[in-house]
């Protein structure tokens, strides 16, 4: 009929193919839920709240395919803040602290009038 059962060459190779049966299986929204929850270690109503977001809190953009929504979190506390785009997330991310941020601003706006 079926033939032999699958030999697997390790416990971990079935762990493996068994968790993926067990992905598969969820909608996108509790797929997204088990990973954000192993992720950030938030509350169900935070979930909730980074699930329905659809515009970055920073710039206002929509959210796309392209211009993903980000959970942004402070890297030394877990802190959770607030729900931004890919790219107002990657800014974020890589300046240093405010003053940073602030410096950045001015010396844009300097230049702009220069223009």
């Amino acid at each position: 009929m079926g033939g032999s059962p699958k030999k697997w060459n390790s416990p971990r190779e079935r762990a493996n193919a068994n968790t993926k049966i067990y992905l598969d299986k969820l909608t996108p929204k509790q797929y997204r839920r088990r990973h954000w929850k192993a992720d950030y270690k938030g509350t169900e109503e935070q979930f909730e709240r980074y699930w329905e977001a659809t515009n970055c809190e920073i710039c206002g953009c929509e959210f796309t395919e392209k211009n993903k929504k980000c959970q942004d979190h402070c890297h030394n506390t877990g802190r959770l803040r607030g729900i931004l785009c890919n790219k107002c997330n990657l800014i974020e991310g890589i300046a240093l602290n405010k003053e940073q941020l602030l410096l950045i601003y001015s010396y844009m706006k300097k230049n702009e009038e220069l223009n």
